[in-house]
């Protein structure tokens, strides 16, 4: 038996009658960098990746129960090696040994060349109660491999997937998206077309179900992706349950999600409140979350259209009104201010003016000291604006010119029920605006593992991304199927 890892891929590929081309596109990698990883090259995550896509896990003395790192680490230390003796063996450097042991990252020669030294002998076993592999017959589906192969300035591609939520994510290889719109179905508030997730018999079953589809949108979405997640609360038995922070925080529990913003969909219009006991309510909230504090923002697609400053005759004015003479009689009246800070504060105004005269600003704010407090503290060890001001006496703070971003309170109304499909209770399109455009870059894959009737694709498609929906009834992918207009439509589950 082969145990060197170059060939173990290769026999195991070819053993489930998968071509490099099947593979590649799965694993997210190119053809060549296949065909090296054959040979024994290439890096460690690009092998597992094509495990992932065989059903496939690596194996050796004691990984089923430790794990990999800590079985290499458990070996090491029971044949007497320090990290540093380990590294002198093979012939790398300590740290490469450090994040072979961490992180299970580095060269696949540099893993066989530590397996050697340490005696393992590598070998692959087939997933048990699989959760990070993939079908094999998912390598066939056209349409599924049509949207990973995808890129930008491609037509938009999308595929439409029939199945339970998470069975249907477990059969997909890992990091495939870019990023993750959803709205699951809320608890004990509606009944949908195909049952499912939302109908449990408490909200602690609920909420673990919902938490295992979510392990796996966190194996699915890329290092900088994103995961948009709408979720509203349920009134039961007299109090509200409080479930989109229980289950935002269980999910930071389960996989270390960082939650970027807590925004809230305040609803312009709704229901009438039925309740005499209490205000109405009207606002979900839809987190953004993700995997890494270096995430894909671009901040730039989704800025404000900027007021315009005010330019006429002899007066330059900013978008909110203040002119150079108000800032300069200001100044002026500072009695905090020496004379040399007096003198400093008006030369930085008269450039900041000169600048909105030549369109390259629109606004600014003038604080000084003993006239203005300093935004959010005035302690020096905690602001460096108190700092700035205690030492300069002034200081600007600019408007950027593109314009600001939006807030985290957004006015959106519901979807009427006027020429309403089969779906209950689809979200409005501009929900998905801000997050497709500032977290999806165009030709990237777009995946609501609870797709209802299409909205996130919808708008996907009319932005220049690529999708895929999984929904566990027919009904709504064949909505979602029209609004897409794509034939044929809806693929079933490999599960």
């Amino acid at each position: 038996m082969h145990h060197d890892l170059g060939s173990l891929l290769s026999s195991a590929r070819i053993s489930q009658d998968i071509t490099m081309a099947a593979m590649a596109e799965v694993a997210g990698v190119s053809v060549p960098t296949i065909r090296n990883l054959e040979r024994g090259i290439g890096n460690v995550g690009s092998y597992q990746r094509c495990l992932d896509g065989l059903r496939l896990n690596l194996h050796w003395l004691d990984t089923a129960r430790l794990g990999q790192c800590e079985s290499l680490i458990k070996r090491r230390k029971s044949l007497g090696l320090s990290q540093r003796a380990l590294a002198k063996k093979v012939g790398i450097s300590h740290r490469t040994v450090i994040a072979l042991e961490n992180k299970f990252t580095g060269r696949i020669d540099t893993l066989q060349q530590c397996l050697s030294v340490l005696r393992l002998r590598p070998t692959l076993r087939s997933v048990a109660n699989d959760t990070t592999g993939i079908d094999a017959r998912i390598l066939r589906d056209d349409r599924l491999l049509g949207v990973l192969g995808a890129g930008d300035g491609d037509t938009p591609r999308f595929a439409l997937l029939h199945g339970d939520a998470h069975k249907t994510m477990q059969s997909l290889p890992s990091a495939i998206v870019d990023c993750i719109i959803t709205s699951p179905p809320y608890w004990d508030q509606r009944t949908y077309a195909a049952g499912g997730i939302g109908e449990e018999r408490s909200v602690d079953d609920y909420l673990s179900r919902l938490r295992a589809v979510f392990r796996q949108a966190h194996r699915l979405l890329k290092p900088r992706g994103s995961m948009w997640l709408n979720i509203d609360d349920t009134y039961h038995q007299g109090t509200m349950l409080g479930i989109p922070w229980r289950l935002t925080l269980g999910l930071v529990e389960d996989c270390g999600w960082l939650i970027r913003n807590d925004n809230i969909w305040a609803k312009t219009g709704g229901s009438l409140n039925r309740a005499d006991n209490r205000l109405t309510h009207r606002h979900e909230h839809i987190f953004h979350l993700v995997k890494q504090s270096d995430y894909w923002f671009d901040a730039d697609s989704i800025r404000l259209t900027p007021k315009p400053a005010r330019l006429g005759g002899d007066v330059v004015a900013t978008a909110t009104g203040v002119t150079l003479k108000a800032c300069i009689d200001r100044i002026a009246d500072a009695n905090d201010l020496t004379e040399a800070e007096q003198s400093s504060a008006s030369a930085a105004v008269q450039d900041v003016f000169h600048d909105i005269s030549e369109g390259r600003l629109h606004d600014f704010r003038l604080i000084i000291r003993g006239q203005n407090r300093v935004t959010h503290s005035d302690d020096q060890r905690t602001s460096a604006r108190a700092e700035r001001l205690e030492r300069d006496g002034f200081y600007l703070l600019k408007y950027n010119p593109e314009g600001s971003l939006p807030n985290d309170v957004w006015n959106i109304a519901p979807e009427r029920s006027t020429g309403r499909g089969p779906h209950y209770a689809p979200f409005p399109e501009a929900l998905c605006e801000i997050p497709l455009k500032a977290t999806c870059p165009t030709g990237g894959i777009v995946l609501d593992p609870f797709a209802g009737s299409g909205t996130t694709l919808k708008v996907a498609k009319r932005l220049g991304r690529h999708g895929i929906g999984i929904d566990l009834s027919v009904e709504y992918l064949q909505e979602a199927s029209e609004r897409l207009s794509l034939v044929p439509s809806v693929h079933s589950s490999p599960l």
